[in-house]
């Protein structure tokens, strides 16, 4: 690769496009905002809008219409990571197309792992529901209790009336395994799971394995419950004044919020 043939928004979108693949928290969060991210600090507006109100209707009864209240919710852009290296010319003659594949994975996951871990948090933070707070969830129990976990998880939510539509639940491995045997124990083998280690919905949730939870906790929730921005603002290219090389960098932008405290759940668990 060299300056000349760099295009940013080709190496901006394979980023992204790795980014999105390997992102657990970007699949159960909004995406729902208007406003542009150019540079740290910028404010991006969210809309909100209030509930509509239903009102009784009888033959001939005049229709009041009301004025909807919609607002915004401004949310500053304050976190920022960065990915640089450097690719000698040398190594870019030999193996130009792995190299630059090899490098998008590389900064894409890098990114996933950057931007989960804080959603992760942000979203533990917010939750309305606290569940086993007192009395933590036996990590080390049987499989059928993950099953009691999440059906606790699922009534606390239906409880707050949050809709059954688009809600997802995160475990950390050593649950996600033991759910994985009791579907696979209980249910017709599904070869997804059995080879792929992959999780099918279970009371109403997506349900996803992520290693980016905060130290015993469990997070369940619905999407319209939080937001994630991001934005790749700068990639750039530029020859290497000290080698025959060239050296690419590249600026992330992004922030998660808690909009409905009430859409999401967080339960405890103990590993000893």
């Amino acid at each position: 690769m060299s300056v000349m043939s760099f295009i940013p928004t080709i190496w901006e979108s394979a980023v992204l496009r790795n980014f999105e693949r390997a992102s657990v928290f970007g699949s159960c969060l909004g995406r729902a905002y208007f406003g542009e991210i150019k540079q740290y600090g910028d404010t991006v507006k969210v809309p909100v809008l209030a509930d509509v109100a239903v009102k009784e209707y009888s033959r001939g009864s005049q229709i009041d219409y009301e004025n909807l209240q919609a607002t915004t919710l401004d949310i500053k852009i304050d976190n920022s990571v960065y990915y640089a290296f450097t690719l000698d010319d040398l190594d870019a003659m030999q193996s130009k197309p792995d190299i630059v594949a090899a490098a998008t994975k590389s900064a894409g996951l890098a990114l996933t792992n950057a931007v989960d871990v804080d959603c992760a948090q942000v979203l533990a933070d917010g939750a309305g529901t606290e569940l086993y707070e007192s009395n933590p969830f036996p990590a080390a129990g049987t499989s059928g209790e993950v099953l009691r976990m999440l059906g606790d998880m699922s009534r606390a939510l239906s409880e707050k009336d949050v809709p059954m539509t688009g809600r997802w639940c995160v475990l950390p491995p050593v649950l996600a395994t033991q759910l994985t045997i009791e579907l696979v124990g209980k249910t017709t083998p599904d070869t997804n799971i059995m080879s792929e280690g992959w999780i099918s919905r279970c009371f109403g949730f997506d349900v996803f394995m992520s290693n980016n939870l905060p130290e015993g906790i469990v997070l369940a929730g619905v999407r319209e419950a939080g937001t994630l921005l991001t934005q790749l603002s700068k990639s750039e290219a530029m020859r290497d004044t000290k080698t025959f090389g060239d050296l690419c960098r590249g600026l992330c932008l992004w922030k998660a919020a808690t909009l409905l405290p009430a859409g999401i759940v967080k339960a405890h668990y103990d590993m000893s």
